[in-house]
């Protein structure tokens, strides 16, 4: 439960750092992902979320290479999504495409709206323990405190043979805690039925009262909930000038990190002026009643 206090202290160590966008093929100029990650963990945050896609694995990676080895740090990553074919053949090339998509607004723009796409799943064992070797080899570490199924579908969660796969690396010692990764609210519900599940992560639009009630119920099952999505709605990315942003961030933070059910609130981002002005609102909040 947030503190009044000590809200500032009490919120860094809700933040954790959503790593989606770190070494893709978008990400231009701007600051070393290896300086944003540095950056975050001497700003406070403990909790950096990753995937074995995100950025065709660079993003686990470069947290291998910055922060995952350090004891106080909390890794989560995902496994289940892959790439089609015809992505998984141009991996050798990111380097030269990540060039030509700088140089090209209009093929920058095609790469944008194919991140849109719903990916291919596979949840066979044997793929399963593939992913998440080579996600602990990217990551360079014998374990991750934090392994969730990424993209399965509210019936794949219910019949619970992926689930069950995942258990046995647990017991293997490849990780800690096993979450689900939700693509929805409804998938989220039928994941607290599970009693394998002991996080999840899930969309928290601002205002969005069915997430509250999602989180609520899994903080009474022990279950620690991840949110996702935070600034979804806030009017933060659409504001014109720097003190509407820092309202709007205040707004999120005191409703996200304010709500006593969030165990981590993930902030997207791979610019670290951006971080430093959602630290800086987040140090100017109040907590809200809901939050104390």
């Amino acid at each position: 439960m947030v503190e009044a206090t000590n809200y500032a202290e009490a919120g860094i160590s809700k933040l954790g750092l959503g790593c989606s966008r770190v070494g893709s093929i978008l990400t231009k100029g701007g600051d070393p992902p290896q300086a944003l990650l540095l950056a975050a963990y001497e700003a406070g945050v403990r909790f950096f979320d990753t995937a074995d896609i995100y950025g065709q694995g660079d993003s686990e990676r470069v947290i291998g290479g910055t922060v995952a080895r350090r004891k106080d740090v909390r890794i989560c990553t995902k496994v289940g999504m892959r790439f089609p074919l015809k992505m998984r053949i141009l991996m050798p090339l990111k380097e030269p495409l990540k060039r030509l998509v700088a140089a090209s607004p209009a093929l920058a723009s095609k790469v944008r709206a194919a991140r849109g796409d719903t990916l291919p799943t596979c949840f066979e064992p044997a793929y399963l323990r593939r992913a998440i070797e080579r996600s602990l080899k990217r990551l360079g570490v014998d374990h991750v405190d934090m392994l969730m199924l990424h993209g399965s579908t509210a019936e794949e969660i219910r019949q619970g043979d992926a689930l069950d796969a995942l258990g046995c690396f647990a017991r293997e010692g490849k990780f800690r805690v096993l979450g689900v990764s939700c693509e929805d609210l409804h998938t989220a519900e039928v994941a607290l039925g599970n009693p394998k599940v002991r996080a999840i992560q899930i969309p928290f639009v601002y205002g969005d009262t069915r997430a509250r009630d999602i989180a609520a119920r899994a903080k009474a099952a022990n279950i620690e909930v991840i949110a996702r999505q935070i600034l979804s709605g806030s009017g933060v990315t659409t504001a014109s000038d720097p003190e509407t942003r820092c309202d709007a961030l205040a707004r999120v933070f005191r409703s996200v990190i304010g709500c006593p059910d969030v165990a981590f609130a993930l902030l997207g981002t791979t610019s670290r002026s951006h971080f430093f002005e959602a630290v800086a609102a987040l140090n100017a909040t109040e907590p809200s009643v809901e939050g104390r």
